[in-house]
């Protein structure tokens, strides 16, 4: 096992990004509720009519607030569920080359930090937006979602796999 192995599937650090992940998500719930709409980036996508409808709603206090969560809460957001998903996968990991999963969590955080600043984009830069930036970012978004989808199924079933060799031991030992 390697330095970061070691590092991402301690317990202490697991339990860290655990709690670091809990306080970010109670976060973006007083800023959904301090914007009056949920943000952008909980949504699976957007078209750009809504997303400028969206942002109008926000309002220019709500759209200074949300870039600078952005910038703040959700850099901090993808990384601490980084190591907590990398983390699981390389503890979980049935056999050695299932380590090497924990690069698609490295990929979903790369998409998370890009689409916070194509989103930091949009917002100070409304409302002189165009089509193209939100499709941008609403593709980002989605490709941001379906791969922390893969992540959930890729955790949940490396732990699946090694629950049922457990069993498999326990009862054929």
């Amino acid at each position: 096992m390697t330095r970061i192995e070691a590092f991402l599937t301690d317990r202490n650090v697991l339990l860290g990004a655990l709690i670091v992940v809990v306080v970010c998500m109670l976060g973006f719930q007083e800023l959904d509720s301090r914007l009056g709409y949920p943000i952008l980036d909980s949504k699976g996508g957007y078209d750009f009519l809504f997303a400028r409808e969206r942002l109008a709603d926000y309002g220019e206090a709500g759209r200074t607030l949300y870039a600078r969560a952005a910038l703040t809460l959700d850099l901090v957001f993808p990384l601490a569920v980084g190591v907590l998903f990398g983390g699981l996968l390389v503890r979980f990991a049935a056999w050695p080359v299932l380590r090497h999963l924990a690069w698609v969590v490295a990929a979903l955080v790369a998409l998370d930090l890009a689409e916070n600043i194509q989103l930091v984009m949009l917002l100070t830069a409304f409302p002189d937006i165009d089509e193209m930036a939100v499709a941008a970012v609403s593709q980002t978004t989605s490709i941001k979602w379906m791969t922390a989808f893969l992540v959930f199924a890729l955790v949940a079933a490396q732990f699946l796999v090694r629950l049922g060799q457990a069993a498999y031991r326990r009862f054929n030992s």
